[in-house]
């Protein structure tokens, strides 16, 4: 039997927490046996789910304090032991685990960061405090993972091509499900979208790595241009209520209407036309891959991580997060060539379905050392890896490129 233990902050509904999930469900192992700690103080909403698949879920809360918590942390390894993996998912935070796991004798520790940036207040003291944790993860880590090249370059500039610890595992899709779901009216007539109005979709968190303000912006630009355009925002999170008043005050609440957090987005992705994605930061951005699996074309940030998330047709759309103008323009663009032209639908499809829940389960069993696992190829195949890492090395191009 080979244990593994899970670190994330919590089970909430979320990206990474939703591919967890569906990677668990896919791990049909006899022999392995999977444990989730929760960091954050709460097991969260999916914890029930991940019972179900019969994963036991526990928590030991950071609470702030590095020393305290890898004190309390090594505890609870010890009492449960043995386990073969600590696997955490917390980027720089993953530090004090891995430390607790390696003084408890834990052979496999590994780190996996899911974005660029740590997404909080970024002062000197919290600068001093992440260098810290960065320190604890390369005493303590065997592997250091990442969701793309372009997260691992972000954390580690120095290191990244030359560290044999670091890999590359890719967020898959429940590409069946993208695929085969069939609710564009039910959808459309859900929101009241009419029947010939092109729906623009952004799914994301707000939250300002998402950069909502900028994407209403451009939602003005788009619909002075083309009236029938409508825009439709899902997700939840503290800027919300700031978002919905720029709206207002833009006179754009006929056009653009707030969804709350959803679990059917394959659902909600059969019913747009267009997703949009103005991030400021992601680590490799899961529902661009859902997006293009579902056959919808899109446009994003122009950053090293949007080149490995975005099929090499849509690349020419890429804009600055900050250029307005060039965002809009991007966007109509996509939409009058979708419409001349199907087969971006069936390029992004393609590209998309690369992107599997296997891959990624095969690969995470190969990280964990799974006897006779073996990583699957990259999807980014060699021309495009080399475009991605150019892109990466230049960093995000300037306006006007």
């Amino acid at each position: 039997m080979m244990r593994i233990l899970t670190v994330v902050h919590s089970l909430d509904l979320g990206g990474i927490e939703s591919f967890l999930l569906n990677v668990f469900g896919a791990l049909d192992k006899p022999d392995l046996q999977l444990e989730v700690c929760c960091t954050g103080g709460r097991v969260g909403l999916l914890a029930p789910e991940v019972r179900r698949l019969g994963i036991e879920v526990w928590c030991c809360p950071f609470r702030r304090n590095a020393l305290s918590f890898r004190r309390r942390f090594r505890r609870e390894l010890q009492r449960r032991q043995p386990f073969d993996v600590v696997h955490g998912h917390v980027g720089h935070y993953c530090g004090p685990s891995l430390m607790a796991a390696q003084q408890a004798g834990v052979h496999v520790r590994l780190a996996h960061y899911h974005n660029l940036h740590p997404g909080h207040k970024n002062d000197w003291m919290r600068r001093m405090y992440d260098r810290w944790m960065k320190h604890m993860v390369r005493r303590s880590a065997t592997g250091i993972l990442a969701c793309s090249w372009a997260a691992l370059r972000a954390h580690y500039r120095d290191q990244w091509k030359s560290d044999e610890r670091m890999e590359v595992i890719r967020l898959g899709v429940p590409v069946t499900a993208l695929q085969n779901a069939d609710a564009r009216e039910e959808v459309r007539n859900e929101f009241r979208i009419a029947p010939g109005a092109r729906l623009i979709g952004h799914i994301g968190s707000f939250r300002a790595q998402k950069n909502h303000s900028t994407l209403v912006e451009v939602a003005r630009r788009v619909v002075d241009r083309r009236p029938n355009v409508r825009f439709l925002l899902v997700g939840d999170g503290p800027l919300r209520s700031q978002v919905f008043d720029q709206v207002r005050r833009c006179g754009l609440c006929s056009y653009v209407t707030f969804a709350a957090q959803r679990r059917d987005v394959p659902r909600l992705l059969s019913a747009m036309d267009l997703l949009v994605l103005p991030s400021l930061s992601e680590g490799f951005s899961l529902v661009l891959i859902e997006a293009q699996c579902a056959g919808v074309p899109v446009v994003a940030s122009a950053a090293p991580w949007a080149w490995e998330a975005v099929a090499p047709a849509f690349h020419t759309y890429l804009r600055d997060p900050f250029d307005v103008t060039g965002m809009a323009e991007a966007i109509l663009a996509l939409l009058e060539d979708a419409e001349r032209d199907p087969s971006l639908s069936e390029q992004a499809r393609v590209f998309g379905s690369q992107f599997t829940i296997e891959a990624s389960a095969a690969a995470m069993l190969a990280a964990w050392g799974y006897p006779g696992a073996v990583a699957p190829p990259d999807p980014c195949e060699p021309g495009l890896r080399y475009l991605v890492i150019t892109h990466i090395l230049r960093g995000m191009p300037r306006r006007g490129d």
